[in-house]
């Protein structure tokens, strides 16, 4: 953290790599004059990071010589300018497959899942035969993007270890002197298990060869009796709940130590950061079946990320999506300055500077620190105009305001990454619940989403997640997403859970049994009288609006808050998600010199409206704001504490 007079001297002007990093489509020909223009351009207009990232529309053959050489002329010429760069590693998503040239090399590394038919109808290759049912061990025909071939087990070790070789040992020989220096992180995009997404191999679930040994070994018993658990071929009995558990916790494993943890380790061996998102955050059941889980996965990036994908106008399709919280969170509660979203892709031509800048508030709001701009395109001609719009660069029809869009989201980054957070409320992340009750039966996402209100009991558990993170935030109650590994490094400490320097005085608990290792935390809490709150948002609403961070009179579920602490005061950050203006005075639980920065120019001066040192008649003691603020604007409100 940094005192406020540190963060005041450079929020007019942050320094550039605070800036936000550009996804730079390399989609052409890699002209030498043209890459070194589009990066002075960049520059220009206050760009610190960029990320070379291999796109559709590439007339250069993807890790080619040539290729290479275009890549190390874009390197060559950030080092002059004084760029980072970021790799991104892969031609197009997801990655793994090293635009095909893993699975060249080796043919078995193709990913795989496992079906369930009865015994006259086994073809392929049978794992196991139980009760009239066998089960097949087969290849998911899951094709990456704009590709012909397929995709890579990555459960698989060997499938990484070829990944790595052809793409990551191929870009560390082309930048050797550039890494570490220059080349300071690689991105890794959407891997995870698509069998049984959208309409690939519906029925099936996460599979890989010695997935039966992997299970024996760390559960100590064997899978293979119990495979019609995995499916709901059984009466869903506790034991079968279990199993569905046991599994998925397996897999998470698998995943973390075959696939993150190399790539990690690769980057930590050549001084660079692992960065980047998994496919579908958005639910939790797609959670157990795309990855296993969302903060396993995570702790094999050094920067947890998300992404937000969508039509211009339907940027927040689901208003009261918890996945900006699930990334910060998994910054918060490992100790780590950074999370990152992957955004604006997919949106449109249409999309107007003043959605994006709404997007990003929404963001920053929940913690989310770092804009990965999707994307400034190298080329829009041809086909390449209709892929993924829009381009945030020059051929924009909204270019000459991105510079200010830039310098808007910059402010954001040096402020946010300069201070740190103070939830006060942690939620539990109900993994196994959803675990327990996943089968193939849950009907798989498709182009619009998932319908929780028809998957069933994982479907319930994930409404109810969101119905009480949504309430939460839209309470102004600020909140960390806990998982295990949190609550187990947690220690309890004078009526709190104490985490990474974050106190979280209260606990909730949603619908959905906690797991063995959160059930003993909870009781512990208990007993050291730390307030605990279960089921849904209806029955705990009403003792978790005491935890909100300010008090709003009159009241409003469209203004979400965060606080946030620097050495020498808080700052709180304050957006209306409403397109009507609100009005009313704001209680901050602080006393001290009071002042407003405001994100667009840079100024900081005095609030808008009065400020007195009364208390409001129903809330806590604390300076009163007049608050003055507009249908989808952000206020910055600092409070510097008095000596």
């Amino acid at each position: 953290m940094k005192t406020l007079d540190e963060i005041a001297g450079g929020f007019a002007d942050p320094p550039r790599e605070y800036s936000p990093i550009p996804f730079w489509f390399l989609n052409g020909d890699l002209g030498r004059e043209e890459l070194t223009r589009q990066l002075r351009l960049m520059h220009a207009i206050g760009i610190g990071v960029v990320c070379l990232h291999a796109r559709r529309g590439h007339t250069v053959e993807y890790l080619s010589d040539e290729w290479f050489a275009g890549i190390r002329h874009c390197a060559d010429v950030c080092a002059d300018l004084g760029l980072r760069v970021w790799l991104y590693d892969e031609d197009n998503w997801p990655s793994g497959y090293a635009g095909g040239e893993t699975l060249r090399r080796y043919p078995d590394g193709q990913a795989k899942h496992l079906a369930m038919v009865s015994e006259a109808e086994a073809p392929g290759e049978v794992v196991a035969r139980v009760g009239g049912r066998a089960f097949i061990q087969g290849l998911t025909p899951w094709h990456p993007a704009y590709s012909e071939g397929w995709y890579t087990d990555l459960l698989d070790r060997r499938a990484t270890e070829v990944f790595i070789e052809t793409t990551h040992e191929r870009y560390a020989e082309a930048l050797a002197e550039h890494l570490g220096g220059t080349v300071t992180a690689v991105f890794t995009d959407e891997p995870g298990f698509y069998n049984h997404f959208h309409h690939c191999a519906p029925g099936t679930i996460v599979w890989t060869t010695d997935l039966p040994k992997q299970f024996e070994a760390r559960c100590g018993y064997s899978l293979l009796p119990l495979l019609p658990a995995l499916f709901g071929d059984v009466p869903d009995a506790p034991e079968a709940a279990r199993v569905r558990v046991d599994f998925y916790r397996v897999v998470s494993r698998l995943i973390l130590e075959r696939f993150y943890e190399p790539l990690k380790a690769w980057c930590t061996a050549h001084g660079l950061e692992l960065v980047g998102h998994i496919n579908n955050e958005e639910y939790l059941v797609d959670h157990v079946r795309y990855n296993a889980d969302f903060f396993t996965a995570m702790d094999g990036l050094d920067i947890p990320g998300m992404d937000i994908i969508g039509p211009a106008g339907d940027w927040h399709r689901q208003p009261d999506s918890f996945v900006p919280k699930l990334a910060s969170s998994a910054a918060h509660t490992r100790g780590k300055t950074q999370s990152i979203s992957e955004t604006y892709g997919a949106a449109g031509w249409s999309l107007s500077p003043e959605e994006m800048r709404q997007i990003a508030d929404w963001l920053g709001v929940r913690g989310v620190t770092r804009l990965v701009l999707h994307a400034f395109y190298y080329s829009v001609l041809g086909e390449r105009y209709h892929e993924c719009p829009p381009s945030l660069f020059f051929q924009s029809p909204h270019w000459p305001y991105i510079p200010a869009l830039v310098k808007y989201l910059t402010r954001w980054s040096w402020l946010l990454e300069n201070t740190g957070t103070d939830a006060r409320v942690g939620v539990y992340y109900p993994i196994d619940a959803v675990r327990g009750v996943t089968t193939p039966q849950v009907p798989p996402s498709l182009e619009g989403g998932l319908d929780e209100k028809v998957a069933g009991e994982a479907g319930a558990i994930g409404l109810a997640f969101r119905e009480i993170t949504d309430g939460l935030f839209r309470a102004q109650v600020d909140y960390d997403i806990l998982d295990d590994v949190a609550l187990e490094r947690a220690r309890i400490e004078d009526k709190a859970l104490v985490l990474e320097r974050r106190r979280y005085e209260c606990l909730v608990l949603p619908p959905g049994e906690p797991s063995a290792v959160a059930r003993a935390v909870i009781d512990a809490t208990l007993q050291a009288g730390v307030e605990v709150l279960s089921g849904t948002w209806a029955s705990i609403a009403a003792a978790a609006r005491r935890r909100a961070v300010v008090h709003l009179d009159p009241p409003s579920d469209k203004v979400t808050v965060a606080r946030r602490r620097a050495k020498d005061g808080d700052v709180f950050l304050l957006v209306n998600e409403g397109t009507d203006p609100y009005e009313g005075l704001v209680v901050l639980p602080v006393r001290g010199a009071v002042s407003e920065w405001d994100w667009a120019s840079g100024l900081q001066g005095p609030v808008c409206g009065s400020v007195d040192q009364r208390s409001l008649m129903e809330g806590p003691g604390g300076l009163v704001v007049n608050l003055q603020l507009l249908g989808r604007a952000a206020a910055c409100i600092i409070v510097e504490f008095c000596n």
